[in-house]
């Protein structure tokens, strides 16, 4: 009796833990979200006076150089959303994954007649199912604060690209 207590114990720090990590992921997310659309939105008519400027005939040769970098710096930024996006659609698909652990939990403590999870019984399944959500929840943060490094790489590219003209 005393493992199936402990293993009880273990399940609700760590389902507490879990809770808390997902609300602060799914806020980071959030965060990430809107931190394109803010840089785009800052610099759009800047990037579109840059592409509208290369179509005038007989651009000077150092406005080619810079046009080919903003070209560039397009291309980056495209693949950063294409790849934002994916995270996007990862984080979705384990957020309905969560989403079915916590039905699943709490429909083992609605059955349970003193309102706690006996895990000796088969049950111990929902700890493994926990503990690789949680797995999948920290790749999803570190993949998030790539992109945000991504990004600010790419701020970085343009500064220096509008400080050459």
């Amino acid at each position: 009796m005393l493992q199936s207590e402990n293993n009880t114990e273990r399940f609700f720090k760590m389902h507490l833990e879990f809770v808390e990590e997902c609300k602060q992921i799914n806020s980071e997310m959030r965060a990430l979200y809107s931190m394109p659309h803010k840089f785009i939105e800052k610099n759009a008519s800047a990037i579109d006076q840059y592409l509208e400027e290369a179509k005038i005939p007989g651009a000077p040769e150092s406005f080619n150089r810079t046009l080919h970098g903003v070209r560039e710096f397009v291309n980056q930024l495209e693949d950063f959303k294409y790849q934002t996006m994916q995270l996007f659609f990862e984080h979705r698909a384990h957020t309905d994954k969560c989403a079915d652990y916590l039905q699943k939990s709490q429909e083992l403590r609605a059955n349970s007649l003193d309102n706690s999870i006996d895990l000796s019984n088969g049950n111990d399944s929902l700890m493994d199912e926990l503990s690789a959500l949680r797995v999948g929840l920290n790749c999803i943060r570190e993949k998030a604060g790539a992109m945000t490094s991504q990004l600010g790489d790419i701020e970085g590219k343009w500064s220096v690209i509008t400080k050459q003209d």
